[in-house]
């Protein structure tokens, strides 16, 4: 874009900060508000770390639940070697 050529957006702004200060607008009355949209690059970045945290969140509680889900498979199983030998040691018979 050639620098001497003003927009018609531009120019209305320019206008409306004349204006402002014709009608007693302070420098403090007239500042503007630049929302800046954030770089892709940060986006992806964030993105990636919240990825990360959420998927080691997940396979930490997903590591516990497998432990314990193991733990009492295993007291299960102890109890019923328990339970099979007391009432397997002496032989049942049937008439």
């Amino acid at each position: 874009m050639d620098e001497g050529i003003i927009t018609k957006k531009e120019k209305n702004a320019f206008e409306n900060i004349f204006k402002n200060i014709a009608n007693g607008a302070t420098a403090q009355n007239l500042s503007v508000s630049v929302t800046e949209k954030p770089k892709i690059s940060v986006v992806i970045v964030v993105g990636v770390l919240v990825f990360l945290v959420l998927f080691l969140l997940g396979g930490i509680i997903l590591g516990l639940v497998i432990s314990k889900i193991e733990r009492e498979e295993k007291k299960q199983e102890e109890a019923n070697k328990r339970s099979y030998h007391n009432y397997n040691d002496k032989p049942t018979v049937i008439y």
